[in-house]
């Protein structure tokens, strides 16, 4: 059960929430606590003050190279930048030796959701296509008793 109390300041099963100051994320705070700033941004307020300690070095993501699904599985596994793979493990002895493996990326099956999803669609079209039909032969048993109905009125009354 969240209780609000005073501005912006919520209560949940008895822990109190503040909002960040500067980013708005609620933050998890003491009884006492009126205001809270979030780790992060009390990372990022200390980066822009003091910044990188020293001898720290920035990682650079690694290239990503493209590698087809059970690439791993494969004998033999060469990839664009010519590092060579057998049973998933690299070989450096043999980078460089062999050409590319040639591969197609294809498109990922359907989750059983989206078949049982498809597989309602379905079921949907054929079942106003059934609706469809019925309400047109209603239709057609309608006229045709109004004018049963109206020949049997002409033949008594007339």
């Amino acid at each position: 059960m969240i209780e609000k109390r005073g501005k912006n300041v919520k209560t949940v099963a008895g822990t109190k929430y503040v909002p960040c100051e500067q980013c708005g994320e609620n933050v998890l705070v003491s009884d006492t606590a009126t205001r809270a700033l979030c780790d992060l941004c009390i990372v990022k307020r200390n980066l822009n003050n003091y910044g990188w300690p020293q001898g720290t070095q920035l990682q650079t993501p690694e290239e990503v190279v493209p590698k087809p699904r059970g690439w791993h599985l494969m004998s033999v596994f060469v990839d664009d930048l010519g590092n060579v793979y057998h049973k998933g493990v690299i070989q450096p002895e043999l980078e460089g030796t062999l050409p590319s493996t040639p591969f197609e990326n294809k498109p990922k099956e359907k989750v059983k959701r989206q078949f049982r999803q498809s597989k309602k669609d379905k079921e949907r079209e054929m079942l106003d296509k059934i609706w469809k039909e019925k309400t047109e032969m209603k239709k057609m048993d309608n006229a045709r008793t109004v004018s049963v109905k109206q020949k049997r009125v002409k033949r008594k009354g007339g």
